[in-house]
């Protein structure tokens, strides 16, 4: 999928590729990178606790995760926007989706 998305739009072909390794790196399968991002060792002399707060609160994962869903959804709407132009031309989506991407 990532190929087709490539070759229809070569830009948003490689923000899907980005999008995708990073999800990847941060936990969408899992790894190392993933769970040294947020783990927590707490020892004390009877015992060795370890916590992991992914998504708790204000954390930087948290922050990192809704920015990258956001980005995530701006890349599908960008690549249906190839498969439909003239739809998305009428409903204003093309010109909307250029002014949300300034900010992600």
């Amino acid at each position: 999928m990532l190929k087709l998305a490539a070759e229809m739009d070569a830009t948003e072909g490689s923000v899907a590729k980005l999008l995708y390794e990073r999800t990847i790196d941060s936990g969408a399968h899992p790894n190392e990178l993933a769970l040294m991002q947020t783990l927590q060792i707490n020892e004390s002399p009877d015992q060795i606790e370890f916590k992991s707060n992914y998504l708790d609160q204000d954390s930087v994962a948290l922050r990192s995760a809704l920015k990258t869903t956001a980005q995530v959804g701006i890349c599908a709407l960008s690549l249906f926007r190839v498969i439909y132009p003239e739809r998305f031309d009428i409903m204003g989506v093309t010109d909307l989706l250029r002014h949300v991407k300034v900010d992600l």
